[in-house]
């Protein structure tokens, strides 16, 4: 394989085939792979079959039949002495090619860096917020698109933050590893929409790093009538957005894109009736309390005295660390809205 994908270009291809709902994802390469291998063999000329280029040429080859990526293309490769050159491309060195688990295969001849390679690439730039936020996403049920509009939800995640997390810990070697782990680690699988993973991390980050330091949900955990409750209850599972089970309590994002016609009104009505009936408390939240400051404190608040949590005194630097987590996750960004 002769173009490995790194850094934002494995974000683009990821958001394409998402956009095209493509079964299978890429799938993990069991071998050892390293960039611009080749046999040895050569050709009449004496020159070595498989050298990579190093002009830039596939670069140019990709950015022309993929429309979707955008320049410069991001190259992984092994070596320094391996780095193309050109305008419309950056060569990464990952010296970790050759290591199982940090490229997965596209095609014949593309293939791209593991996200949890690529969540390390974006270590040192990114806020460690941020960096759980791309986290969730990666290991979410919904696959990030290049518009809001074009996110594709209820999808197999491309992966779980169990094996994001055993590749780093294989690997902490890797620049940033460290980092990325600690992101991890705030983060959780299975959130369902982008501006859930945003609810989530502002109720349950550390208070330090901006969040309310609740304790972690699960997400879109099956919550089953038992036998009593199915001949009241209208549906044979409930997939809840954020569920603390120990405590009984429900946070459900309601959407303006799915959860605005008359019909699903009447659907969330009748779920949320259900749940009430089987003895969980509901609380949702929509896009205007989550960007209206005082509304989320409120929201917030609830949230707390359900969980049974005791109030805590808001220092200025809780304040100050709110508003900047806050502007992190809901402020117009050019990184970020390649998983938004």
């Amino acid at each position: 394989m002769e173009t490995i994908l790194a850094y934002k270009s494995s974000l683009e291809l990821w958001s394409h085939l998402a956009g095209l709902n493509c079964s299978p994802y890429p799938y993990a390469l069991d071998r050892a792979v390293t960039s611009g291998g080749n046999s040895g063999e050569r050709d009449r000329g004496g020159k070595e079959k498989g050298k990579p280029r190093r002009d830039g040429a596939d670069a140019a080859y990709w950015l022309e039949r993929a429309p979707f990526f955008t320049a410069p293309l991001h190259i992984a490769v092994d070596k320094a002495a391996k780095r193309r050159r050109g305008e419309r491309c950056v060569s990464h060195v990952v010296r970790q090619l050759g290591n199982k688990g940090t490229v997965w295969g596209v095609g014949a001849s593309l293939a791209t860096v593991s996200p949890a390679m690529c969540l390390a690439q974006y270590a040192a730039e990114l806020p460690l917020a941020q960096l759980s936020e791309l986290a969730c996403a990666l290991s979410g049920n919904y696959c990030f698109a290049a518009k809001p509009d074009g996110v594709v939800t209820s999808a197999i995640p491309l992966t779980s933050l169990r094996d994001m997390s055993a590749f780093l810990r294989a690997h902490q070697q890797i620049y940033g590893a460290s980092q990325t782990l600690r992101a991890v680690d705030h983060a959780i699988d299975g959130l369902g929409s982008p501006y859930e993973t945003v609810l989530y991390l502002l109720l349950c980050l550390p208070r330090k790093l901006g969040g309310y330091g609740f304790p972690k949900p699960l997400a879109n955990s099956p919550i089953a009538p038992n036998a009593r409750e199915s001949r009241v209850v209208a549906q044979r599972q409930f997939y809840p957005d954020l569920l603390w089970p120990e405590k009984r309590l429900v946070v459900e994002y309601d959407s303006s894109e799915h959860h605005c016609s008359p019909d699903q009104v009447e659907r969330d009505a009748r779920r949320r009736n259900d749940m009430e009936s089987m003895g969980y408390c509901v609380a949702a939240a929509n896009r205007s309390i989550i960007t209206s400051e005082r509304l989320f404190a409120h929201f917030a608040d609830n949230v707390r005295r359900s969980l049974g949590l005791k109030s805590r005194k808001e220092t200025a630097h809780c304040k100050e660390a709110r508003a900047q987590l806050r502007k992190l996750l809901l402020a117009p960004n050019s990184v970020a809205e390649l998983w938004r």
